[in-house]
């Protein structure tokens, strides 16, 4: 590469390069927040689960009680059974995808935590740059050195920027899936079946609208400092305003799950209509 074919001068790239650094720097900050984040919920999660395990019901409880549900949905007992199996099964579904999710979460955030070394690396290259500051090297050399640092550190610095932004968004997801799994459980163990299956519907229209409805809300662009953002604004703000969501690129166990949790929900709305009406 001859010095010609640089676009940029010395100083606008060391400028430049240095940005990257710093920008570096604040992406392993923020990946650093979330990583916690996700340490936490295990510890809180870990915690109440050994604590309160023996008070959790039991997988079927009275079948006189689901006798007068069924009744009350005007369904048969084994209708009424069925639809608590399948929404056991769809709980686990979520305590499944919630464990991949965080999975898949702690090993991109540690990737970025533990980083790339960024060129040029002070304490390797001081004496490489100082020989060309001292005029004992060849500046278009110098040059070319500099432009080849900051083509390596972008790739690097987008690379983790992309990791970290997914990153963020599964953690809502992993909020969500938290939350879902909850909801069935506790409604289970109440037998409150005509409200699991509304969520069973509930759960059919969000696979449907939420990645329009995500795109949308996190399509706005945002002039706050690169330097100064927060994770929030990192997820749903920045200079592009092209959809966040599509750098959240699921995993073919997390498309099973979630293709998973969406045929029980279809089965047990099925079960519900056809004992129903027919």
């Amino acid at each position: 590469m001859s010095d010609s074919r640089i676009p940029l001068d010395e100083d606008r790239l060391e400028y430049l390069i240095d940005l990257q650094h710093q920008r570096y720097y604040h992406i392993q900050t923020l990946a650093r927040g979330i990583l916690g984040t996700i340490i936490a919920i295990a510890a809180i999660l870990a915690t109440l689960v050994a604590s309160f395990y023996r008070l959790f019901p039991p997988f079927i409880g009275d079948l006189e009680a689901y006798s007068d549900v069924a009744g009350s949905l005007g369904i048969s007992l084994e209708a009424a059974l069925s639809i608590t199996i399948l929404n056991y099964l769809l709980a686990y579904v979520f305590l499944f995808l919630t464990i991949v999710t965080a999975i898949i979460i702690s090993v991109r955030l540690a990737d970025i935590v533990l980083g790339y070394p960024l060129m040029p690396q002070r304490e390797v290259d001081t004496d490489y740059s100082l020989r060309f500051s001292d005029g004992r090297g060849n500046t278009g050399e110098y040059s070319i050195f500099l432009y080849k640092s900051f083509m390596y550190n972008g790739g690097i610095v987008n690379k983790s920027y992309d990791r970290l932004i997914s990153s963020g968004l599964r953690t809502v997801l992993l909020l969500g899936f938290i939350l879902g799994g909850v909801v069935v459980y506790i409604n289970l163990s109440e037998q409150n079946i005509f409200e699991v299956l509304l969520y069973n519907s509930g759960i059919l229209v969000v696979t449907i609208v939420f990645p329009v409805v995500s795109e949308f809300l996190v399509s706005k662009p945002d002039e706050t400092p690169r330097s100064e953002s927060s994770i929030a604004q990192e997820m749903f703000h920045e200079h592009s305003p092209s959809s966040r969501w599509k750098r959240v690129q699921t995993k073919r166990s997390e498309r099973l799950l979630i293709l998973l949790g969406n045929l029980i929900s279809i089965l047990a709305v099925l079960i519900y209509g056809v004992s129903r009406f027919f």
